[in-house]
């Protein structure tokens, strides 16, 4: 059985959406372990609602296919209906962005982990979106990709190019959030990873925005 990083997004009621798309995981897939919600602007869609984000954790023994399968089952029991506009408005999404091993009778413990490689390999999007890299870094921090070089020197035997990081490392090197992203819920002091150590910026947010 395998630890799952979901991605969900709603720019259609969220406020209502999210809540309703982890009760119905947590029907089918047990205990879940949710982050807090990002806002930003609908990505390729100016003039669209915005979006809100969120990072769930569940357990499963579904290889990927039947995974996403049991996803799409739960997006259209919620309304969602796809068309050929890949950044219409949608009520739901939820998308599989990484399996790791882990214990499912403690999603809690896999925050505090160090997870290798994804197998099959993690959304490539997480690197460098920041509203997937920022709910999944709160859930999943040490969570190691491949991705572009960090800033700084390489590690000890490593090619810049070839250096893995894990998502806290690029969380906490990035230097610039898009306009309009923002937490949709105040996070705790020092809860980021990318808040005050080293200096750099947390992610903006505002108290209670809905």
């Amino acid at each position: 059985m395998s630890v799952h990083l979901l991605i969900l997004g709603s720019n259609i009621t969220p406020e209502s959406a999210l809540p309703r798309a982890i009760e119905l995981l947590r029907e089918r897939f047990g205990a879940v372990m949710t982050s807090r919600v990002v806002v930003s602007p609908a990505v390729g869609a100016p003039g669209t609602p915005d979006f809100h984000n969120q990072a769930v954790l569940v357990a499963s023994a579904h290889p990927p296919d039947e995974l996403k399968q049991v996803l799409r089952t739960i997006e259209q029991t919620m309304g969602r209906v796809r068309s050929a506009d890949r950044n219409a408005p949608r009520v739901i999404d939820i998308d599989h962005a990484a399996s790791v091993a882990g214990d499912p009778s403690d999603l809690a413990a896999a925050r505090h982990e160090t997870h290798p490689l994804a197998d099959p390999p993690a959304d490539r999007d997480l690197l460098h979106l920041a509203h997937l890299l920022v709910p999944a870094c709160e859930l999943l921090p040490r969570l190691t990709l491949p991705g572009p070089p960090l800033p700084g020197p390489p590690l000890p035997g490593l090619a810049r190019s070839d250096r893995p990081s894990t998502l806290e490392e690029r969380l906490t090197a990035r230097a610039e959030w898009p306009t309009g992203f923002r937490t949709r819920i105040d996070p705790a002091p020092g809860s980021w990873p990318g808040g005050s150590p080293g200096g750099r910026k947390s992610p903006p947010n505002r108290s209670g925005d809905t």
